[in-house]
């Protein structure tokens, strides 16, 4: 009599929803959610079973991990928002670090913050849910799997627990890269109303330059409010010449109709002696094509010596204008060179 062979261990379907499963994890750094697992066909026995052998870790309430994947701080952002889930979106600090904003070190390691128009009570140690009733569609956006405020929000929701200094620095961020704008950012307050840290905001939307969004990097921004605070601000950034021998060139600041140009020296563009050849190269042929001497500050020069800065670049004016500028007094006239 013929003996049928032994049955298969391994089951097709559980293979499938084992893939399912992970093609979720795959977008969401190793994180999935007890709903999803059901919807892709794991038994919820399934689940404690490989939790209890270390294959799956619980990360929050209803939010697990694949063991295999490591666990990082984009992981339990992604858990924290699973875990949460509802309308609620990831804000404030912890927001900011997924737009990638420039925030120190440290600066939203802490909690993993949520914003939601239900007041909830989480107890999941280190995630905080904030309500808010003035919260809509418009202030919501998506960057890969994650659902967040947009940097205009994230900009109002954290000017009260934020360094003004730390602050600005976030808003020229997302001003350079065209996240947010001072129109955008005067219509979210007005549409928040008295929450803390809307007046600052008010404040620095009022400094803004129409030239902030030409800007490229921190230094260029610094420089640009430092000479603007004085009654000098330059006609461009980032403006297009062209050199002595035709080639279109690009100057960090100018100011027109002087033909006087500046240069940000930072260290990531102007570090090695090749790149100090080939700038000396570059202004030499910018010279011969009509522009005044240039003039270079670095962010050491911004920052300890600010007055030297305007002076250098009041004196660079005059000269060419051949006549006196007048003086603006100004926040810069109040800090010390070092």
């Amino acid at each position: 009599m013929d003996v049928p062979p032994p049955a298969s261990r391994s089951n097709p379907d559980s293979v499938s929803h084992d893939h399912g499963l992970a093609s979720i994890c795959r977008r969401q750094f190793g994180v999935f959610s007890h709903a999803q697992a059901r919807t892709c066909g794991i038994a919820d026995s399934t689940i404690v079973r490989r939790v209890g052998r270390g294959r799956y870790a619980r990360l929050f309430p209803g939010v697990f991990m694949d063991r295999a994947v490591p666990e990082t701080w984009e992981a339990r952002a992604m858990a924290a928002q699973l875990s949460v889930g509802g309308d609620a979106v990831l804000a404030r600090t912890t927001a900011a670090r997924i737009h990638d904003l420039d925030l120190p070190t440290g600066i939203g390691d802490r909690a993993l913050h949520l914003l939601s128009h239900v007041r909830s009570f989480p107890t999941s140690p280190g995630l905080v849910v904030h309500r808010s009733k003035s919260f809509d569609d418009s202030d919501v956006t998506r960057i890969g799997p994650f659902t967040l405020t947009t940097v205009t929000r994230t900009v109002l929701d954290v000017a009260a627990d934020l360094d003004p200094s730390l602050l600005r620095r976030i808003l020229s961020e997302g001003v350079r890269r065209q996240l947010t704008d001072a129109t955008a950012l005067r219509a979210t307050a007005r549409r928040l109303g008295p929450v803390a840290g809307r007046r600052v905001v008010l404040d620095m939307a009022d400094e803004l330059s129409p030239l902030d969004a030409a800007c490229r990097s921190p230094l260029e921004t610094e420089f640009l409010h430092l000479v603007s605070a004085a009654g000098l601000p330059p006609t461009a950034m980032n403006h297009p010449v062209v050199d002595g021998a035709g080639r279109r060139r690009v100057v960090d600041a100018v100011y027109l109709p002087e033909r006087v140009p500046i240069e940000l020296d930072s260290r990531r563009w102007h570090h090695g002696r090749l790149d100090r050849n080939d700038d000396e190269r570059r202004e030499r042929a910018i010279v011969a094509a009509g522009w005044r001497e240039f003039l270079h500050f670095t962010s050491t020069d911004l920052r300890e010596g600010p007055r030297l800065v305007v002076d250098e670049v009041r004196r660079e004016l005059e000269s060419a204008r051949g006549t006196p500028l007048p003086t603006r007094t100004s926040p810069v006239a109040n800090i010390g060179d070092g």
